[in-house]
């Protein structure tokens, strides 16, 4: 599985209200669309234990306000990173 598709996978998990099975996850949306700062919270502690990182300290709010593509390319630059350390 790619890393994207894992992403994406991880949010529409932790989406609140929870999304239909095969509902996708709309990269333009706003991450608040797909839950709470709570449930940004769970998805963030999956994606670490998903991919053994440890992200940095994160601003929830910031990340409610942005786009899930935004919010997917700062994971996955944040994993590569904690990658090549």
């Amino acid at each position: 599985m790619s890393l994207l598709s894992e992403l994406l996978r991880i949010v529409h998990k932790h989406a609140d209200p929870p999304r239909l099975s095969g509902e996708p996850i709309r990269e333009s949306t706003i991450m608040f669309s797909y839950g709470t700062i709570e449930a940004i919270k769970n998805m963030v502690e999956d994606i670490e234990n998903t991919f053994g990182v440890q992200l940095p300290s994160l601003k929830f709010d910031h990340i409610g306000e942005q786009p899930v593509l935004s919010f997917i390319m700062q994971m996955e630059t944040e994993i590569y990173k904690y990658r090549c350390r």
